[in-house]
């Protein structure tokens, strides 16, 4: 009996085995949840009045968790401490920091930060409200923000209202309602009672909610805004699976206004003046770095040099980047240079003030190294010197050898060939070797080769490098960089960038001619030092279409402040045929400003400007593409795009985009007509030419369809 009983276990362990083993991988577990979280139970009560409760908690129908709470979850009115949010299995715990404020309707923003634990499906745009008083305010309004040189939309940028009217209020008040901007450079936002108000933007650097610093960006509108709201419909895709839609439905809903509300956000010029960076690269030079513009340069002065005379200025346009070039190497190879700087920095009243900052400027390059270097570079030349000289001493040798044995077989072929000729003349028969004769002969053909075999190994050895004299290392030439000549247009000139200052030049070393017909006739020319980088000159001509050029540069035509010359070059330069450019009009509508008309390429980048004359902007010469085209209305006509200023309630210049591309071929004249404000700001700028991309839309992943499309390619 108990075998039979042992047998009839042991059978049931290997089926129960068989069938684990059988069963190995994820059981079908029925549907996925694909239903967003619900909230079920709120404290205090969803839209509850004359609530004091700092604590808000929130309890939903599942696990759930935030996404990015920190830059997604916003409370309005803004708060100056942080409020603590937390999750716990399907509860979200608020804890305001701030006392709350009497008859103040309280809005917790979670946008789509909330979705559930298990497989991330979003809750969607959801905010809590109540009130400290007797109303609940349920009005919203939302807009774009958009960079206001640019048009680019931003992210992240804090958007308040006020309903003080006052142009202080932004400096001295924190935001009344606050909101942040998405991918897409827009807003929401909500909470908001009946009234006037203005909208500003604000990056907040200190987080106080109000304009205090020179470097936060902001804008702000002159428009007074008053919320209202109407009931809307809106369609609605119903979707049968991830890839066909079942139907269209029509969804009544509220509409607040406004809700195109534009803001151009901007910083303003004469930011905060300090000393950003000081450093020294090399040997020979050094820069100092500012944190703004600048109307003056600093001065340097040293108790051991004069800095007048052995400096050379390099600075930028805006006097925010300085490059000191130090002319004399007895100065410069000093590893350690100490000088005083004084400059206008911004002190802690926000005055500017002459400042004295001491510097010891370090070579990250010393002059030990420098000479090490300079040492190895020797050394490899007088290495690479020898070979060369070996190499050409050996060569010599082979071909004089080479030479020699030529004239021996020359010599050699004539005595036999005299030889001969007598011997047939006398008739005497040749008579044969005797022996003695032959082995004297023998032998004296082996000395012979033994004797070209030492002369050859001598040959090839004839290098003296006891008594050879290094040659002089090549001249080290200054660097230089040319803007391409290969494909220039007519309406462009050569430039000539160098690595250092250019300390003079000739303009007789300058040799340039026009090819007409078969010969080339000097033609007329300018060369031009830049009135800003003093290590740039532009070559000017009057270029013809479908003509040839040469240009040559005798070596020495620029020498450096070092004494190192420009090496001599010779261009041919082909202008190419009309018939290879395309022309551009652009004609402007309903526009009244001083116009700038900039053609783009896919990349944002200014390809070519032109003023809009009489509302008219001309382009020739363009190569043929892809352009894009905008235009800044340059109200002090200074010719560059400038910011605002909000104390003086100045609006940055107003820039527009072309909504489209323009495609201009070869032979093309094509002419386009443009009225800038036809059309919002936000939706100008092409969306190829737009960087910030929107956020990603959030939505349910619909696993269920997917696993029955699965299961159906399985069948």
């Amino acid at each position: 009996m108990f075998r039979r009983t042992a047998s009839i276990c042991a059978v049931m362990m290997v089926m129960m085995l068989v069938i684990s083993c059988a069963n190995i991988g994820s059981p079908d577990g029925g549907p996925y949840d694909e239903d967003p979280p619900k909230v079920v139970r709120t404290s205090p009560k969803e839209y509850a009045t004359n609530t004091r409760s700092n604590k808000i908690v929130l309890e939903f129908d599942e696990n759930i968790k935030l996404d990015n709470a920190t830059e997604k979850v916003m409370v309005s009115p803004p708060q100056l401490e942080m409020p603590e949010i937390s999750t716990m299995g399907k509860r979200i715990t608020i804890q305001l920091m701030d006392t709350l404020k009497d008859s103040t309707t309280y809005t917790i923003d979670f946008s789509d930060a909330i979705e559930d634990n298990n497989e991330g499906n979003p809750m969607g745009d959801y905010a809590f409200a109540f009130s400290t008083g007797e109303r609940i305010d349920t009005f919203q309004m939302s807009g774009t923000v958009l960079n206001a040189e640019n048009l680019e939309p931003i992210k992240g940028i804090l958007v308040g209202l006020y309903s003080e009217l006052e142009d202080s209020v932004f400096r001295t008040k924190p935001f009344e309602r606050v909101s942040r901007t998405n991918g897409s450079g827009h807003f929401t936002i909500k909470g908001i009672g009946p009234g006037e108000y203005r909208a500003f933007a604000l990056t907040d650097q200190n987080q106080n909610f109000l304009f205090d610093q020179k470097s936060e960006q902001i804008a702000f509108s002159d428009r007074l805004l008053t919320p209202s709201a109407k009931p809307d419909i809106r369609p609605d895709t119903v979707w049968h699976d991830s890839i066909h839609y079942d139907s269209i439905v029509m969804i009544p809903y509220m509409h607040f206004f406004p809700d195109d509300i534009i803001l151009l956000a901007f910083t303003e010029s004469g930011q905060d003046h300090f000393l950003l960076k000081k450093e020294r690269e090399v040997l020979n030079k050094f820069t100092i770095t500012f944190s703004s513009p600048c109307d003056t340069l600093p001065l340097i002065v040293s108790d051991d040099f004069d800095t007048a005379k052995e400096f050379v200025v390099d600075a930028n346009t805006t006097n925010d980047t300085i490059t000191y070039w130090i002319r004399d190497s007895l100065i410069y190879y000093n590893d350690t240079l100490n000088m005083r700087l004084y400059y206008m920095g911004t002190d802690t009243n926000g005055l500017l003030v002459q400042m004295v900052d001491t510097m010891e400027l370090a070579s990250k390059v010393s002059k030990e190294r420098f000479d090490k270097q300079r040492s190895r570079e020797y050394e490899e030349w007088v290495k690479q010197s020898k070979k060369d000289a070996e190499a050409e001493a050996k060569k010599k040798a082979r071909e004089m050898r080479k030479k020699e044995e030529e004239s021996k077989a020359e010599a050699k072929a004539k005595t036999e060939e005299t030889e001969s000729g007598q011997t047939e003349e006398e008739g005497v028969p040749e008579q044969p070797e005797q022996p003695e004769q032959a082995e004297l002969s023998d032998n004296s053909e082996k000395s012979e080769k033994s004797e070209k075999k030492k002369s050859k190994k001598k040959k090839d050895s004839d290098f003296d490098e006891e008594n050879f004299v290094v040659p002089p290392m090549p001249e080290t030439f200054v660097g230089v960089r040319t803007s391409s000549t290969s494909s220039m247009a007519p309406d462009q000139n050569i430039v000539f960038t160098f690595e250092e200052p250019i300390d003079t030049f000739d303009i007789n070393a300058f040799h340039f001619s026009i090819q007409v017909d078969s010969t080339y006739q000097p033609a007329d020319f300018l060369v031009l030092r830049d009135s800003i980088d003093i290590k740039k000159f532009t070559f000017y001509a009057e270029w013809l279409p479908d003509t040839t050029y040469q240009l040559q540069i005798d070596t020495g035509a620029f020498v450096s402040i070092y004494g190192k010359r420009m090496e001599g070059t010779k261009k041919t330069i082909k202008m190419k045929k009309l018939d290879s450019f395309s022309t551009l009009f652009i004609n402007l509508s309903n526009f009244k400003g001083n116009g700038i008309v900039e053609l783009l390429t896919s990349g944002d980048k200014v390809v070519k400007s032109a003023p809009a004359i009489d509302n008219r902007a001309e382009f020739y010469f363009i190569q043929p593409g892809e352009y894009y085209v905008r235009m800044f209305d340059d109200r002090n006509r200074n010719g560059v795009w400038d910011t605002g200023e909000y104390d003086s309630k100045l609006q940055p210049e107003d820039m527009y985009y072309y909504h489209k591309a323009l495609n201009l071929r070869a032979m093309w004249e094509v002419s386009e007509h443009w009225n800038p404000t036809s059309r919002p700001r936000n939706e100008q700028k092409p969306t190829k030419l737009i960087k910030q991309k929107p956020d990603k839309q959030k939505s349910a992943k619909s696993r269920n369809a997917e696993r029955e499309k699965e299961k159906r390619g399985q069948k």
